[in-house]
């Protein structure tokens, strides 16, 4: 029978989400309202395959971010706005060759499951073969931002002015084995089967397959095992703004922002 295009698989791919949201809008008394709401979810995104050899890729990412705001009205013409918000985002990246076990080892290849069961990427390219077996893609982000901001505000005849802060908090941490991914890699291109002189005028063109029956790569990687890394860094701003209507038909917006980037730091 025919060496190629004998087998086939199938591949799917999904979107999925979930998400919840609730929201409060309290007026406490004729002075003081409080105003808030949450959101939760939950996204999904798999890659899998019928062929557990051509691994698959599973993608999660939850999220969840909240603000609660409280208004005082001083008087007609004073108001003061206190809001505090959080947001937290994650991004967690797989990949796997679920229920073969510990192929690596028992295909002969050292070390070949030194990071968990599976299959670490073969590539073949100069060959009958593509590639099975997945090099491990692992990436894990986390992203966490809370920011407390106030404001008075104070009309007074043609002018609006408005004075105010805002302060954030961010905190980075991410675990990323590097390229060469958890499991690594093994890439076979024929160069070890290539005829006793690649560089004569008929020179065999030598095959992947041939390379990886004599267990003789051209390349190999494997990804750093060395944990995550996390950064922080603070943002404040502060700011005046003037809505100034010269006339009926004329109105100025004029303002000054002061804002100050701490350098990040690692953590």
């Amino acid at each position: 029978g025919l060496l190629v295009n004998n087998a086939t698989y199938t591949a799917s791919s999904a979107v999925n989400n979930d998400q919840g949201d609730v929201k409060i809008d309290y007026v406490m008394n004729e002075r003081n309202r409080l105003w808030g709401s949450y959101s939760q979810g939950y996204q999904r995104n798999p890659t899998l395959s019928s062929v557990n050899l051509i691994g698959q890729t599973l993608i999660n990412s939850p999220f969840e971010g909240g603000v609660i705001d409280w208004t005082h009205t001083f008087s007609p013409s004073m108001v003061m706005d206190l809001k505090l918000g959080m947001n937290r985002v994650k991004l967690i990246q797989a990949q796997t060759t679920p229920g073969v076990g510990n192929l690596g080892q028992k295909i002969g290849i050292g070390d070949g499951n030194i990071r968990g069961a599976g299959l670490l990427g073969l590539r073949f390219t100069n060959g009958l073969a593509t590639g099975v077996g997945v090099i491990g893609n692992d990436i894990t982000l986390a992203e966490f931002m809370w920011e407390p901001a106030g404001e008075i505000i104070v009309t007074h005849n043609r002018h609006v002015l408005h004075v105010g802060f805002d302060l954030q908090r961010q905190r980075y941490n991410s675990n990323y084995v590097g390229n060469n991914g958890l499991y690594g890699f093994l890439t076979y291109d024929g160069v070890y089967t290539n005829g006793s002189n690649p560089l004569a005028p008929a020179a065999n063109s030598g095959l992947s397959e041939g390379d990886f029956m004599l267990g003789l790569p051209s390349n190999v990687g494997l990804g750093i095992s060395s944990g995550g890394w996390g950064q922080r860094t603070w943002v404040m701003g502060l700011y005046a703004q003037d809505d100034w209507r010269v006339t009926k038909d004329l109105t100025l917006n004029l303002g000054l922002r002061w804002q100050n980037n701490s350098p990040w730091s690692e953590v």
